[in-house]
């Protein structure tokens, strides 16, 4: 199994497309910077310790001040999260769940048929981060793109 700092030192280069420096790989990008996030910190915030180790972002203890969310598992707080093996790093905001209306009523002025029928979803807590994903840690997704193909193509390989 690949390490993060092996992954992240294969993840180093200075092209990727939709750069104005032009491209090295044919690959079409992610629908999604901000699964880069996820994927990054999922793989950061794995818990190395203590099986009852909480990520970052997660506290047993109500916080006194500041922003938090309540969950099962505690309680949501921002953090800042490092992508291994780089000095790039974002910055996460713990979002509540809650229930809305989806769609909107017929008797709405402006109502299209496509908005109807109204229907209550409900969301979980989340994380968001705090600011839009910059081009340092698009880079570093694109890098890990690439390295998650490559390694997806040798498993098929076999």
């Amino acid at each position: 199994m690949m390490n993060t700092a092996r992954i992240a030192s294969l993840a180093r280069f200075s092209s990727f497309p939709g750069s104005p420096l032009g491209t090295s790989y044919a690959e079409a990008p992610p629908r999604s910077a901000s699964l880069a996030l996820l994927v990054l910190s999922l793989v950061a915030a794995t818990p190395t310790s203590a099986a009852d180790a909480l990520p970052p972002g997660l506290v047993k203890d109500q916080p006194t001040s500041g922003r938090f969310v309540k969950t099962e598992r505690g309680f949501m707080v921002p953090y800042q999260q490092t992508i291994p093996g780089t000095d790039v790093a974002f910055q996460m905001q713990p979002i509540p769940g809650g229930k809305f209306l989806l769609g909107s009523p017929d008797s709405e002025h402006g109502h299209k048929p496509d908005e109807a029928p109204q229907i209550e979803v409900e969301i979980e807590p989340f994380w968001m981060s705090a600011y839009e994903v910059t081009w340092n840690e698009y880079k570093q997704y694109m890098a890990m793109y690439v390295v998650f193909k490559k390694i997806g193509a040798a498993n098929y390989s076999r």
